[in-house]
């Protein structure tokens, strides 16, 4: 009888009051003004070459062979399925995109509704601010990507086990279980979620003394979880793994722990770089950390107010220690890259925190200090290492580099291009036709004969006249049948030595459509 009162009165102690309905209209106007931002986005910018490689992936004949393209990379295969079945209904940037900007503001939402449930109305607005506006977030979360998907998932099951908990409800453990299986369909930073959770999901069955069968409801969904991994691994990652260390060594070197690297120096400036990344300006991006580190600080303090608040905190750090441990371990990167974004509830819960610790008796102010840092964001951005920015993406450009091409080149070209290309060209000179994994160096886009450089990610000037002549071997053309260069990505123009090779070869000058598109006809 003692134990069963005193499970009231600590489920009573941990009852929230619902959220003031002043609160609730604000989220619902920083919601919708979220969503049109990324609708905005997602239809006036062009697709970047990872969007144009998962359409082109999902463009097969036949569901079965989505999937075994999707088996091809170093993501789980919800997307590309979803990929799949979506473009039968269309396959304009607007429309394929449309899913993610959904998702991804309806992630903002039911994390707002989990801060609601276990902090105060204005950290969860705080929160809501950063991920409703930081700019960053809103192109990242408009484009034909997984990290939409994984928050939406991740942030559905923190929502969702929060309530089972607090209502001892099957159905919402349930409920918990199947997102969770979702998020690791889309994308494998949800097994870094997935620890983080097991160690949030003890100390809250601990503090609330759950029901057995609610025990038992989250160890099956944990077992079936631990199945799912297992089964990804041996059908995919285990295949893919020259690929990822391929990866590792490129552009995500940096967001891995190297021999050669100092401890203390990779953890202090990766942890910078993720906040840079979040924020898109350095200087807020420092000042979040800060707050974050101030946040997470107070929330672990024995006298912190809210067993349940204090509970989360432990986790906050838990999450993040993780993340350190396994980018030392050199298994998942953690840095300036959005394959850190699972971390995401976290962190604008500890930053709110840190805030409302910092204003003191004007803490009630903090998503309108927010609001201000997101707009210094957006005002005076500095992007974490990508030139991809909407203006640079501007859907007019590559609609301008097409009607150069259409224009200009002759019947049955010859077009090279490099691997971080080949799938933009596709899907912009050819995107109807069906993708078939056998045609992948060389294929024909129209009336166009398109050869992929097998030497890299980009061109170079030092491999330029072999490149040239496997295009022609390929085609059987003859010597002096020019070839169109078409580059679209991160990575292209500004490299000297390639530029003079463009001019030997008889390109005086490259057409240029902002600063990811460039056009260079070699006669």
């Amino acid at each position: 009888m003692a134990i069963a009162t005193q499970k009231l009165e600590i489920s009573a102690q941990q009852r929230k009051l619902p959220a003031e309905p002043a609160s609730y209209a604000l989220a619902y106007f920083m919601i919708s003004v979220g969503l049109v931002i990324r609708l905005v986005v997602a239809g006036t910018t062009y697709l970047n070459p990872d969007e144009a490689y998962h359409y082109i992936l999902g463009s097969p004949e036949s569901l079965r062979l989505a999937y075994q393209a999707s088996r091809s990379t170093t993501h789980p295969p919800l997307l590309i399925l979803l990929i799949y079945s979506l473009r039968w209904l269309g396959n304009s940037e607007i429309l394929l995109r449309l899913p993610s900007a959904l998702a991804g503001t309806l992630s903002c939402w039911l994390t707002y509704k989990w801060l609601t449930a276990i902090s105060a109305s204005r950290i969860a607005l705080t929160g809501l601010v950063l991920l409703s506006f930081l700019p960053p977030l809103f192109v990242l979360e408009s484009e034909l990507r997984q990290y939409s998907f994984l928050l939406l998932f991740t942030s559905s099951a923190l929502y969702s086990f929060e309530r089972a908990v607090q209502e001892d409800s099957a159905a919402k453990m349930l409920l918990f279980s199947f997102v969770l299986w979702l998020a690791l369909a889309t994308h494998y930073g949800a097994l870094l979620f997935a620890v983080s959770m097991v160690v949030y999901a003890l100390l809250r069955f601990i503090e609330l003394r759950s029901s057995v069968r609610l025990l038992l409801l989250w160890a099956f969904g944990q077992a079936a979880f631990a199945a799912m991994a297992i089964f990804l691994y041996k059908t995919q990652v285990s295949q893919v793994q020259p690929q990822v260390h391929a990866i590792s060594d490129t552009w995500l070197r940096k967001a891995l722990f190297h021999g050669g690297d100092h401890v203390v120096t990779f953890l202090l400036t990766s942890t910078y770089r993720f906040f840079h990344f979040l924020s898109g300006q350095p200087v807020i991006g420092a000042v979040m950390l800060l707050l974050f580190v101030i946040g997470l600080i107070s929330m672990m303090r024995p006298e912190q107010q809210g067993l349940r608040f204090r509970r989360a905190g432990w986790v906050v750090g838990f999450a993040l220690a993780l993340s350190w441990t396994l980018a030392l371990a050199g298994v998942y990167p953690f840095g300036g890259t959005r394959h850190s974004v699972v971390l995401l509830p976290f962190i604008v819960l500890a930053v709110g925190s840190g805030l409302g610790r910092i204003l003191k008796d004007h803490a009630r102010n903090a998503p309108l200090v927010a609001m201000l840092a997101v707009g210094v964001c957006s005002l005076f951005p500095v992007p974490a290492g990508s030139h991809f920015t909407p203006p640079n993406q501007n859907i007019a450009l590559m609609r301008s580099a097409v009607d150069y091409v259409q224009r200009t080149a002759t019947p049955n070209q010859l077009v090279l291009v490099d691997q971080q290309s080949a799938f933009v060209f596709r899907y912009y000179f050819c995107r109807d036709d069906p993708f078939s994994l056998q045609q992948v160096q060389n294929f024909q886009c129209g009336h166009k004969r398109v050869h992929t450089s097998g030497f890299g990610w980009d061109l170079s000037g030092e491999r330029l006249e072999t490149d040239l002549r496997e295009t022609r071997a390929a085609f059987a053309a003859k010597p002096t049948e020019s070839v169109f260069v078409f580059q679209s990505g991160w990575t292209v123009g500004g490299n000297p030595s390639l530029n003079q090779k463009f001019a030997q070869a008889g390109c005086a000058k490259e057409n240029r459509f902002g600063r990811n598109i460039v056009l260079c006809e070699l006669k």
